[in-house]
Parts: structure tokens; C-alpha cells; sequence
């Protein structure tokens, strides 16, 4: 008697598509291994398959699950071009399936990307993918895919001039978030910055994002309304930038700074002095207001105050040379928050110092004709420093 073979057959018109199976897909799990996980876990009623142990229901998932996987194969290089998908004619799938399917498809694992920040999206770069899969436990062909799309997207946009953001959502259709997130991984790997240092460890890809967010609106080329990608940083500002060395070179506008922000940080942080003093103590003595002078600028130590305005004052005046301005977040870490953390101060208070050091510079008659450079500067490196600074973590020192 002949043995008639096996036949699979794929007919395809309006599609069903399983997102359930399609997340599976997306991590590279096999489908035998997928048709195990969805009978362990208990689900029922998958595309009208009541599912349970026995094999031949088992066998009827086990092919639902290979013809989705085959579905996503053949729609995977419209889904890589987003405007493609939209206008093809092929597949019959509704516009509320193709958005999920792209945004779906370029998901960023944060793994995976804390692993790849900064870093030049080159074939090395993708060589190396085997050591990040080792590390975040992730599949070597999801972090390839990964890093194929943040490299598609860069390759795609990297001569378009105007905001990257704008651009990312018209050409690949991506909801704003995820657009902004792409727009800064493209940004910091363009420009090249430092992300993967020992000391930057501890910072997160969230952390990243919201910097390079603030990077982006106020720094680049873009920001100003000029044509140029905003993968540019704005190379005017940063040379008006490389005034603020007065704020350090002077050593009494120094001083007359910490005094300054000591006398409005008494407000909010009275000092022992202060807290105890009866309403009979008004008509004390000239030595005695001396030192209660003396004793306000104790809530900011001279050591410290030095420390914090040489570190950003480096900060600010040498981001024009591309080597420093790659370095800005190890210079953050180890030139303003390693000495604010030694003081132990908490989130509010490193802010609230901040803040008060950005709005009192502006005082000082050399700082006011630097009013606007100096707010987009500062504006961003407090919002970046307050988001990097956490008080209880301790910053490796090696």
C-alpha cells in the first residue's frame, strides 16, 4: 500500500494574527517550544483549540503555532519598512493590526539597549551581540534584531535634516514614545557618548533617555531651527559656552556666589544656630551676626562649593571639543555627583542647590550678557544631574 506523505498547506486571505504567539516569535522561541508553553500555562480556546494534553489537540496548536510563525516570516520585511505595510496589497490586515505589528516589532528591550548605548552601530559592534545576550540572558537573534533595527533607523535618517523625532514617526510610524527612544539611542550613538563605563553602570536606560531627551531640545543644531540633523550639536552655543570660566576664575565672584545660594538655601535649611535662637537675641551683637553669617555658609562647605562649580564649569566650557563632550556623563558622575554624594545630601536638596546656583550666576555682571547660553546649559546638565543622582547608591570609585 503507498504511503501518501504529509502535506502543509498555507492559505492566506484575511489574516489572523496572534499576538500572543507573534511575542513569542519576536524572542526567537521555537514553535515546539511555544506550543509547550502555552498547554503549561493553562490558556484555552486559542483560535477555537481547546487546548489540554492530549496530542492530538496538542499537534493541531502545534501547527496553528507554525503557521503564524510562517505569517510573520513573510510579512517581516513590510513590518521592517512601515510605509511599505501600509500600502501593500498583498496581505488583507486592518490598520489597527499594523500598528501593533510595527510597534510590536521594534519594542527596545532595555537590556538590551543599556548594552549598546553610545556605541558605534557597526558590524564589530553587531559581532559583539553574543557577549550582551550572554549578559541580559536574552536569545543572540533577538539582540540582533535589536540592534538591526536601531542601525536601520540610523542608516535611514542619518542625512535627513530637521527633527530626528519627526522624522522617525513619518518614516517608520512609530508611536511618540518609542520614537523618542530611538531618537536618543540614534543621538548618543552618533555623537559617540561614553554610556558603558564602570561608573555609569548603575544608571539605567531610563536614565539615558530622559538626558538625552533634554540634550536634544536644547543643545543641537535643530533646537534652533536650523536644517542641520539634530544629530549635531549646536557648535555656536558650545563656543559661547566656553565663557562661563568666570564663574571659577574669579575667586570673589566665587565666594559671592556660595554666599548667595547659602542665604537662600537658610530659607528652606535653617541652621542650628537659627533654629535656636529666642526672639530676645534681634539686638545681638556685630560679632554675633558675623557669625551667624559664617554659619549659613556652613550648609554649603567651601570644599564642596569649589568642587561642584570647577566641575561644571569644565563641564560647560569644553564641551566644544568632541572628546569632552562624549565624556559628559562620566564627567557628571565623578565632577559634580561623587562630591555631592559625599555630603550625603538628599535628591530635593542637590535639586533645590542646583537651581539656585543656575538662577543666582545670573547676578553677576559678567554672567548676565551669557543669560540664554547659560539657562539652555544649565537648564539641561541640572535636570540630567538630579536624574543621575541617587543618594543611596554608591558610585564605584575604580
Amino acid at each position: 500500500m503507498e504511503i501518501i506523505p504529509d502535506v502543509d498547506v498555507f492559505v492566506g486571505n484575511n489574516i489572523h494574527v496572534d499576538f500572543e504567539i507573534y511575542h513569542y516569535w519576536l524572542r526567537n522561541i521555537g514553535a515546539d517550544e511555544v506550543t509547550d508553553l502555552l498547554v503549561s500555562s493553562g490558556a484555552s480556546n486559542i483560535s477555537h483549540i481547546e487546548i489540554n494534553n492530549d496530542d492530538f489537540e496538542k499537534s493541531l496548536l502545534y501547527s496553528h503555532v507554525l503557521d503564524q510563525y510562517r505569517l510573520f516570516s513573510m510579512v517581516e520585511p513590510m513590518v521592517q519598512v512601515p510605509t511599505v505595510l501600509c500600502t501593500q496589497l498583498t496581505y488583507q490586515i486592518s490598520h489597527k493590526i499594523q500598528e501593533s505589528l510595527v510597534s510590536n516589532y521594534y519594542e527596545l528591550d532595555d537590556q538590551v539597549v543599556r548594552e549598546i548605548l553610545g556605541k558605534k552601530l557597526s558590524k564589530g559592534t553587531r559581532r559583539d551581540l553574543d557577549e550582551v545576550a550572554a549578559k541580559t540572558h536574552k536569545r543572540l537573534r533577538f539582540c540582533h534584531r535589536q540592534f538591526d533595527n536601531c542601525k536601520r533607523i540610523f542608516k535611514t535618517l542619518e542625512d535627513w535634516p530637521g527633527s530626528l523625532l519627526d522624522n522617525i514617526q513619518t518614516k517608520f510610524l512609530l508611536p511618540q514614545e518609542l520614537a523618542w527612544k530611538y531618537t536618543v539611542v540614534v543621538f548618543l550613538s552618533s555623537l559617540r557618548f561614553e554610556c558603558c563605563k564602570r561608573k555609569l553602570a548603575y544608571l539605567t536606560t531610563s536614565d539615558f533617555i530622559e538626558c538625552g531627551k533634554l540634550m536634544i531640545q536644547n543643545w543641537t543644531a535643530a533646537a534652533t531651527g536650523s536644517e542641520n540633523p539634530e544629530t549635531e550639536l549646536d557648535r555656536d552655543f558650545l563656543n559661547e559656552l566656553r565663557s562661563v570660566r568666570v564663574l571659577s576664575a574669579d575667586q570673589k565672584i566665587c565666594e559671592k556666589h556660595r554666599h548667595l545660594i547659602s542665604q537662600e538655601m537658610e530659607k528652606t535649611y535653617p541652621t542650628l544656630s537659627q533654629a535656636s535662637r529666642t526672639p530676645d537675641q534681634s539686638s545681638q551683637s556685630r560679632l554675633s551676626r558675623v557669625r551667624s553669617r559664617d554659619s549659613s555658609k556652613d550648609l554649603i562647605p567651601e570644599a564642596l562649593f569649589l568642587k561642584v562649580t570647577r566641575g561644571l564649569v569644565t563641564i560647560a566650557s569644553n564641551l566644544y571639543r568632541t572628546k569632552e563632550a562624549q565624556d559628559f556623563f562620566i564627567d557628571v558622575v565623578e565632577k559634580v555627583i561623587e562630591p555631592l554624594q559625599s555630603c550625603s545630601w538628599s535628591k530635593s536638596k542637590v535639586e533645590h542647590f542646583l537651581d539656585l546656583y543656575s538662577s543666582t550666576a545670573l547676578q553677576f555682571t559678567q554672567m548676565q550678557q551669557l543669560s540664554e547660553v547659560w539657562k539652555k546649559f544649565s537648564t539641561t546638565a541640572i535636570q540630567s544631574i538630579v536624574k543621575m543622582y541617587y543618594p543611596s547608591k554608591s558610585v564605584d570609585n575604580s
